[in-house]
């Protein structure tokens, strides 16, 4: 699923207006146009954005391309330090359960966490289908039986910017 640029948690409308005119207006051109590190450098000279604010934004666009993360999730994810599809399914959903709260508890940036009996269904796209999966290990099982893969499939461009700025 593909959200509008300006549903993407920290891209505020003056922001959104400058991708707009540059002709990104949604998750999978944002992708695309920051695939390499060249391809963020000429858009953020373009835009007048820096490419440390669209390598965040990248990173919760791939985040939000798993079903159950949506905008809220996806900067808690990024500002945790995972940056990728890859990087959340290589980790233990418990870790991730912990690693989560210590940086909401820190930064405040969501008003309950994936997994918060109390969670509001409509804080987190998906119906808390991440909380679902951080708190039984669905996340991790739905990884790794191809489930994630099939729900990002035909947009790879996150994983081929990584694999390009290492």
């Amino acid at each position: 699923m593909t959200y509008k640029i300006d549903k993407i948690e920290g891209i505020a409308p003056p922001f959104a207006e400058r991708l707009h005119v540059e002709g990104v207006h949604n998750g999978d051109d944002l992708l695309t146009r920051c695939d390499t590190e060249e391809g963020r450098r000429q858009l953020a000279a373009h835009a007048g954005l820096s490419t440390e604010e669209l390598e965040t934004w990248m990173h919760q666009t791939d985040l939000m391309r798993v079903s159950g993360i949506g905008s809220e999730s996806g900067k808690l994810l990024e500002s945790s330090g995972v940056q990728s599809v890859t990087e959340l399914r290589d980790r233990k959903p418990e870790n991730v359960a912990n690693l989560l709260h210590r940086v909401n508890t820190d930064k405040k940036l969501t008003r309950a966490l994936p997994g918060d009996g109390g969670l509001p269904k409509r804080e987190f796209a998906g119906d808390s289908q991440l909380a679902a999966g951080v708190r039984g290990n669905q996340l991790a099982a739905g990884v790794r039986g191809n489930q994630l893969a099939a729900g990002v499939r035909g947009n790879q461009h996150g994983a081929r910017a990584l694999r390009a700025r290492a």
